[in-house]
């Protein structure tokens, strides 16, 4: 037997036996509450407003958008800009912008 064979023998004899992969890692099961939400939110430093009823959103984001500008240019992308339902809310161009257009920008949505 050549040292080829050998190699070759020893790969096939390796496969025959190989573990077949166990499959996707399923994720651990999580707390989906708007309150487990908040606090990891807040663990990295961010803040969570809510949950609000389905009447209260538009004018709470349109309120919030606006504290945080304070005065300055608030851009929404198309469908954003509907929920939110602020007529002064500038509207972010389909495409095409200039990325520089938006250094300006206080907050986008």
């Amino acid at each position: 037997m050549s040292a080829r064979d050998a190699m070759l023998a020893s790969v096939r004899r390796a496969v025959a036996h190989a573990t077949p992969h166990p499959g996707a890692h399923a994720s651990p099961a999580g707390d989906a509450s708007f309150d487990a939400f908040a606090a990891r939110l807040r663990s990295v430093g961010g803040e969570a407003h809510g949950p609000f009823a389905r009447e209260a959103f538009a004018p709470a984001v349109a309120s919030h958008a606006r504290a945080w500008a304070r005065g300055g240019r608030i851009v929404a992308e198309a469908s954003a800009a509907r929920i939110a339902g602020a007529p002064d809310f500038e509207r972010a161009p389909e495409a095409g912008a200039d990325p520089a257009s938006f250094a300006d920008v206080a907050v986008a949505i």
